[in-house]
């Protein structure tokens, strides 16, 4: 079994946000910024953007999802990769 996972959600995207620590988190499934704030550990989220009950703290992230910091091109689609547990 796998999980899949934004490609938008690398290390350049993600560090500032764990440096701010303002509770910033993001959607495993659409890529999307959560619109509010919530723990660093916070899991299982629904997004407010897609619906999705997976958002995910982005201190949480750093630990669970294989984060990518190649193909950086902002004019590129978005897709999504398959992550093995």
């Amino acid at each position: 079994m796998s999980q899949t996972y934004h490609k938008s959600i690398t290390w350049n995207r993600i560090v500032p946000l764990i440096e701010a620590d303002e509770g910033y988190a993001i959607c495993l499934d659409c890529g999307a910024d959560y619109d509010g704030h919530l723990e660093p550990d916070a899991h299982g989220v629904e997004c407010t953007s897609c619906g999705v009950c997976r958002v995910c703290g982005v201190q949480e992230i750093a630990f669970i999802v294989p984060i990518s910091d190649e193909n950086e091109n902002p004019t590129e689609e978005p897709f999504m990769y398959e992550y093995p547990l």
